[in-house]
C-alpha cells in the first residue's frame, strides 16, 4: 500500500516508544495513525508529539504507522480511519503522553550515563542537559539507551504557556520534499 517515508534508515533507529524512533543523527520520525487526505493529521499529530518530546520542528519526520491495534484511534471507535477532527481532537491527550513519556526516557537515560540525580537534567531542542555540570547529549546519542527505560506511567506535560508548536504555523511534514510516497 502506499505508504509516508520517514526518510533516512529510520527502520533501524531505536524505537523509543511504540509511536517515536530516534536515528543516530537525532532525526525524529513520529507515526501517524491516520490517513492523511489533505486536512493535515499527518502533520498535527507530530506537531502535538514533538511539543511535549522536546524536538526542533526541522528534526521532525512522519511515517505511516502500521495498521494494528495499538494505533487505533480510541476515540473514533478503535479504529484506523479518517474521522472529521477525531484525528487530532480525540487523541490530543494520548499524543501529548507519547511525547512526555519518550521525553522524560530520555532524560532518565542521560541521567543514568551521567551518574547524576534525574530531576537534575532537562530536555530542550533535542537534547538532554545537565546545568550543573556543563554536560549536554543529543537524542540520538540517547536513543539506545532511552529505549531500554520503562515507559513511565504519569510523565508530566507541559502548561499550556510553555507551548512552542502547538497551535503554531509550521511548514506541513506531508508537503516538504524529503518525503517521498512509497
Amino acid at each position: 500500500g502506499t505508504a509516508m517515508a520517514a526518510g533516512g534508515n529510520a527502520g533501524a533507529a531505536p524505537l523509543i516508544n511504540s509511536w517515536i524512533r530516534i536515528g543516530p543523527d537525532g532525526v525524529v520520525t513520529i507515526l501517524c495513525n491516520t490517513s492523511e487526505i489533505g486536512q493535515g493529521t499527518s502533520s498535527s499529530i507530530p506537531q502535538i508529539v514533538a511539543e511535549e518530546l522536546e524536538v526542533r520542528w526541522q528534526d521532525v519526520r512522519v511515517a505511516a504507522a502500521p495498521v494494528e491495534p495499538a494505533y487505533y484511534n480510541k476515540a473514533t471507535g478503535n479504529s484506523y480511519a479518517v474521522f472529521g477532527s477525531m484525528g487530532v481532537r480525540g487523541q490530543f491527550d494520548v499524543l501529548r503522553t507519547v511525547g512526555a513519556a519518550a521525553r522524560e526516557m530520555l532524560i532518565a537515560a542521560a541521567a543514568e550515563g551521567w551518574g547524576v540525580p534525574r530531576p537534575e537534567c532537562a530536555a530542550r531542542d533535542g537534547r538532554i542537559l545537565h546545568a550543573a555540570s556543563g554536560r549536554s547529549a543529543g537524542y540520538g546519542d540517547l536513543a539506545e539507551r532511552a529505549a531500554r527505560q520503562t515507559p513511565p506511567a504519569g510523565p508530566p506535560l507541559k502548561p499550556r504557556g510553555e507551548w512552542r508548536l502547538i497551535g503554531k504555523d509550521l511548514p506541513r511534514l506531508e508537503a516538504l520534499p524529503s518525503l517521498s510516497l512509497e
